[in-house]
């Protein structure tokens, strides 16, 4: 008798959710959907005010196809970070990815990336995105063909959901920033990044993200941009974790003149909107 194949190794997916009663089913239906054998959607609720967390439950409870499976816990409103940090202390995967509540993933994601992390050996793989409108239709299509340190020298997003993580590659005890009120994702991601010591990248689009109307996780903040704590953040961090592929001396210079160049063109374009009235 044949012996039965083994599981290949648990997936994490890490949900915060905050008032997406409307967008949720979606996205962690395009979860389940995955060709991907064995996959724990985490849907963490940050205290909503509609309907989110009752959907949550339900999901949780629901059947679901062999190998997958939602987990849904509720918290006291403390923000994105907050959420996704509940989130990585449930996860139970050796993979990781993080998803916010009303995006998408198309069926062969993880099967894809973690298919080239599996035959490369590698820390994490990275790959391109669509960004789409409120009814899915594509609106363009995003790079990510670059390697983990010029995402930091270039203070350049590669968006949340376009990367998967070893969980094992991460630093014990990494944490998403809670003192950010905005940019969390490209401080976290960034931070991730300056550590890995190899990558594989997959030059297919793999992740949706959706513009539309609604407000997203981290929407309801005050609109800033917190420059200081994200190069402190990334300063802790290069001390407490020296990078794998660059020096850490001339990694954090470059990540601070890009951050720099960027905070001083958000000024002059508050400036030009003050300057004309808007």
């Amino acid at each position: 008798m044949t012996a039965a194949a083994a599981p290949p190794p648990l997936c994490s997916i890490v949900i915060p959710v905050y008032n997406r009663a409307a967008e949720l089913g979606a996205t962690v239906q395009s979860c389940l959907a995955q060709d991907y054998g064995a996959v724990e959607v985490i849907l963490v609720d940050d205290g909503s005010t509609d309907d989110s967390f009752a959907l949550c439950t339900a999901l949780a409870a629901a059947a679901h196809p062999p190998g997958k499976a939602v987990r849904a816990v509720r918290q006291a409103n403390a923000g994105a970070c907050a959420a996704r940090n509940r989130g990585m202390e449930m996860a139970a995967g050796a993979f990781l990815l993080f998803l916010d509540s009303d995006d998408a993933i198309p069926p062969e994601k993880l099967s894809t990336q973690i298919g080239a992390m599996e035959r490369e050996g590698t820390s994490c793989c990275i790959a391109d995105y669509l960004v789409v409108d409120a009814d899915g239709r594509p609106l363009r299509r995003v790079s990510n063909d670059y390697p983990p340190e010029a995402f930091v020298t270039g203070f350049r997003s590669p968006s949340n959901s376009a990367i998967i993580f070893r969980r094992a590659a991460l630093p014990a005890g990494m944490r998403w920033n809670t003192a950010l009120d905005r940019m969390q994702d490209l401080d976290f991601m960034l931070r991730a990044l300056s550590g890995m010591p190899d990558y594989s990248y997959v030059p297919e689009a793999l992740y949706h993200y959706r513009m539309h109307d609604g407000a997203r996780i981290s929407d309801r903040y005050a609109t800033g941009r917190p420059y200081a704590e994200l190069f402190r953040s990334m300063a802790r961090h290069l001390r407490a974790h020296p990078p794998a592929r660059a020096g850490r001396g001339a990694l954090l210079a470059a990540y601070g003149s890009r951050l720099l160049r960027s905070r001083l063109r958000m000024a002059a374009l508050g400036l030009l909107r003050r300057l004309r009235g808007g």
